[in-house]
């Protein structure tokens, strides 16, 4: 943690909370205050409100400059999310992803679409922002497929939208 002025708050979660954050300091060697406390940070810089999405500027900046640098951060992300997926206790599955996904478009007032067929299934999502954004958000999406060890089958970018069309794994 850096040196940043700190203060004190008292918060009460629930009994399983807290076993999990616990749980998370200590496979990353930490003290559990430390943890708690680098999740507080990080969820208030990625507060939503009203539909926005307040991301990092530098992110932003970094990301949004070129096509290419949209790739690069796209992969960097789909491995990051991926490690932290890794880490927590959720199950790795497409139920899952799913499930996060939907969780993620709600929070950020975005439309999914999930269509699931006999040899496979499509997930869309309509952001409304623009194709950069779906650039990176498709190519994040597929990387964590390919870490997933799902094969993509097809995908499409567009101007508020993108969508990825997955092979069924088989039952």
């Amino acid at each position: 943690m850096s040196e940043e002025q700190r203060e004190q708050i008292t918060a009460r979660p629930l009994k399983d909370t807290i076993q999990k954050l616990t749980e998370g300091a200590k496979k990353r060697n930490l003290h559990p205050a430390t943890y708690y406390a680098m999740i507080l940070d990080k969820a208030a810089k990625l507060e939503t409100k009203d539909g926005a999405i307040i991301v990092d500027k530098s992110i932003l900046k970094d990301t949004y400059c070129d096509s290419k640098k949209v790739e690069e951060t796209a992969k960097e992300q789909a491995e990051k999310k991926f490690e932290e997926w890794s880490i927590s206790d959720e199950k790795i599955s497409l139920e899952n992803y799913e499930k996060r996904l939907r969780e993620w478009c709600a929070l950020n007032s975005m439309n999914v679409k999930v269509t699931d067929n006999t040899e496979s299934i499509t997930y869309e999502v309509n952001h409304g922002i623009d194709k950069l954004w779906s650039k990176f958000q498709c190519m994040m999406n597929m990387g964590i497929f390919e870490l997933m060890k799902q094969t993509t089958k097809n995908h499409e970018i567009r101007k508020l939208s993108w969508s990825i069309t997955i092979s069924k794994p088989p039952v």
